[in-house]
Parts: C-alpha cells; structure tokens; sequence
C-alpha cells in the first residue's frame, strides 16, 4: 500500500500518507471486533494484528484504546503476540508523553507477559506505572498495577503481586471505578492466599464477594440498574474470575462437589456471554479430576471425550 500510494498519489484525495493508514486501520478494526463478536477467532486475531500495524504506523496513537488491549490479551500464542512486539516497541517511543505512552508500554508489557516472558514485561510496567503516578491517572494506574501483579504471580514472586493487587483495588476505589473493579482486585489478593497455603482462611472472604457480584450479574441479566457493576462485560470478566478462584480454594480443601458446582456456574456465565465451544472446553476439562475423585468414572471419560472432540 505504501507502494502504491507512492505511485499513485492523486488516489489519496489530498489525504496524507497517514491518514490513509488510520484509515486502513479503522476498517481493520471494525472486522476485527465484528469476527470476535462472531467466534472467528482466528480471523479476528489476523485482522487485529493487521490493525495495530497500521494504526502505529500512522501514528494514530488516540485509536489504540481499548482495541489494542483486548487483542493482545486475547490470546496467549506467542505465534500471534511475537510480530505485534516490533509495533508495540515502535508505538512505546513515537507516543507522546502521557497517556499514550504509558499505554502504550502496559500493551507492550502484557504482551510480553501472555507470549511467556513475564521478567521482559516487568520493566515496562514499573515504567507505565512511574508515569501514571506522576500524572496521577490513578485509573490507569490501578489498570497497569493490576497487570503488573499477575506478571509477579508468573515470575513467582507472589508477596510481591498480592500487594500489587492490594494496591490496585485501594487506587481504584480512590478513582471512583465501579465496586466490582475493586472486587476483582481484593479477589485477586485472595487468589494469592489461597496459592500460599491459606485456603480456609481465605474461602469466606471469597465467597462474600462472590455473593456481591453474583447477586450484580443475575440484576443485570433481569433488565435492572447496578450502579456497583454498570458495565457488563466488565461484571461478566468479574464474575468468571471469581468463580475460579473460589473453585480453586475448593479444590485445595479437596471439597470435589463444590469444585463441579463452581465450574458448572462458570460455563453457564461464559454460555452467556456467547464463549466459544473451545473456551468453554477448557473449563470442562477441569471437571474429569473432581469426578474421578468422586469415583464417577463414566462421567469423566465422557468429559474428555467430549473436550477432545
């Protein structure tokens, strides 16, 4: 296209070499969130990757947003997230200081993170972090704290990411942010507990908040207001977290019925939300171990099999 354009100067209109990009790359994610909405996944990841290209190269860097976010965490492939990286890099020094910059490192640092290098990723978030701080964007700061401590979670360095947590859910009350984004982050804290050991102690606090967003998501799906939770595929990404880390605190004190009974509400909010039958899998994988602990042998070779398929 660049090659083109260079030949064929009078088919811009008068619109610069980067305007045509952003154009390109609005058009590009416009597919991109059309073919998720749709479960092409693999479409989508191939448009979207194509959209950030051209979207940096345009240096269009208010357009990244949300978009470029939920394509790099939407997949862990390092095949998928290595050829971003350049782009990322590319969109971390030609940003201007300020938001788009230390947006612009939280994506390059998640995307490190999800294609398995969680220590490249850790530089970038102190950066991200060191420059929300000093704009005081506590926001954006609870955002990339957050992420930050599931790096630290992977690097195996756990005190360190529960008090990333702590203090992620603390900077997002202070903004303002919904009550179920502070839950999130207290879950997440205890998720840390449960993974040291803690698991009795930590379960009633999970389950307390797990009765909050709960009772937010059945309000919502009923057609009700929640001022705690007004956004709900926001509530829904809430709501599947808690319900895993309850799950793996039951499966810690070996409680295997409520282990079935918290992946079974699991697949039941991801149907909701229109997962894909592979997404939904993933979580059906986890319900052979529980069965076979409970000696009900015929339903968890019908669950594998079934998963396979």
């Amino acid at each position: 296209i660049a090659a083109w354009m260079a030949q064929h100067p009078t088919e811009a209109g008068g619109r610069t070499r980067e305007q045509v990009w952003a154009a390109y790359g609005d058009r590009l994610v416009f597919a991109y969130q059309g073919l998720v909405k749709t479960n092409q996944l693999t479409a989508a990841l191939e448009a979207g990757s194509r959209a950030l290209r051209y979207v940096v190269r345009a240096n269009a860097f208010e357009k990244l947003g949300a978009f470029a976010s939920e394509l790099v965490t939407s997949t862990n492939d390092p095949r998928v997230l290595r050829p971003l990286l350049p782009e990322l890099e590319h969109a971390v020094i030609a940003a201007p200081p300020g938001n788009a910059r230390w947006s612009a490192r939280t994506f390059l640092a998640d995307a490190l993170r999800l294609g398995g290098q969680p220590d490249a990723s850790l530089p970038h978030y102190a950066a991200a972090a060191a420059e929300a701080q000093s704009a005081q964007a506590l926001s954006d700061l609870g955002w990339i704290t957050g992420n930050w401590a599931i790096a630290l979670v992977m690097c195996g360095q756990l005190e360190a990411s529960q008090e990333k947590h702590r203090k992620s859910a603390l900077l997002k009350e202070r903004a303002g942010q919904p009550a179920a984004n502070v839950l999130g982050s207290e879950l997440e804290v205890l998720r840390i507990d449960v993974m040291l050991g803690r698991a009795a102690e930590a379960l009633p606090e999970i389950e307390s908040r797990l009765a909050h967003i709960r009772a937010w998501w059945e309000a919502i799906r009923r057609g009700e207001p929640v001022p705690e939770a007004p956004d709900v595929e926001s509530l829904g990404r809430v709501l599947i977290s808690a319900l895993d880390i309850a799950r793996e605190a039951h499966l810690h004190l070996e409680q295997w019925e409520l282990v079935l009974d918290r992946i079974g509400e699991k697949i039941a909010v991801k149907q909701a939300r229109r997962a894909s039958e592979h997404e939904i899998a993933r979580d059906r994988f986890n319900r052979y171990g529980p069965l076979l602990r409970l000696g009900r042998l015929s339903e968890a070779q019908r669950e594998l099999e079934q998963c396979l398929e």
